[in-house]
C-alpha cells in the first residue's frame, strides 16, 4: 500500500484521511469510557453517603425501588 500511495497523492491523501477518522473515534470511545466511570464513581459515593441515612425508617417502596435502580 506505501508504494502504491507514494505514487498516487489521491490515495495518500485518502488513507490519511481514513486514518484520521479511526483515531477521531477511538479518542471518542475514550472520552465516553472515562466519562462512565466518572459516573459510576459519583453513584456509588453518593449512595454510600446517603443510603445509610435513607434507611433509617425502614425499607419502603421507593427504597426498594431506589436499590433496584442502582443495581
Amino acid at each position: 500500500m506505501a508504494a502504491a500511495a507514494a505514487s498516487d497523492p489521491r490515495l495518500a491523501f485518502v488513507y490519511a484521511e481514513a486514518v484520521r477518522g479511526l483515531l477521531h473515534q477511538q479518542n471518542v470511545v475514550e472520552s465516553l469510557n472515562t466519562r462512565a466511570g466518572n459516573l459510576i464513581f459519583a453513584t456509588a459515593f453518593v449512595s454510600s453517603l446517603l443510603g445509610g441515612r435513607a434507611l433509617l425508617d425502614g425499607l419502603g417502596l421507593w427504597d426498594w425501588l431506589a436499590l433496584r435502580c442502582f443495581s
